[in-house]
């Protein structure tokens, strides 16, 4: 298994319902530690110029929607908490993918 692989697997177990940062936001828990956990895999990604894979493609866009899709379900204060959150992973897939 590659590193490439590995971090993939990683980011795959953050959509986990009982262990995922995102698994766990989609139950309506909001997890501190998790996203911070989930930045952390964020920020190692490094693509460079060759192709992407499409597993990966598919962890990535879909994190900033289903975030955003469980702000209503939140307390105030977790949702403010995950806005801040999906801004910084916003932010993140800006630097990894680079903006149209």
């Amino acid at each position: 298994m590659t590193d490439e692989d590995k971090l993939i697997e990683r980011i795959d177990m953050e959509y986990d319902l009982t262990e995922g940062f995102l698994g766990r936001l989609r139950e309506g828990t909001f997890d501190p530690v998790g996203a911070q956990r989930l930045l952390g895999l964020l920020a190692a990604l490094d693509l460079g110029d060759g192709p992407v894979d499409r597993r990966l493609v598919q962890l990535l866009w879909y994190m900033p929607l289903l975030m955003e899709w469980q702000k209503p379900r939140l307390s105030a204060d977790d949702a403010a908490a995950v806005e801040q959150t999906l801004n910084k992973v916003i932010s993140t897939l800006e630097r990894v993918l680079g903006v149209p």
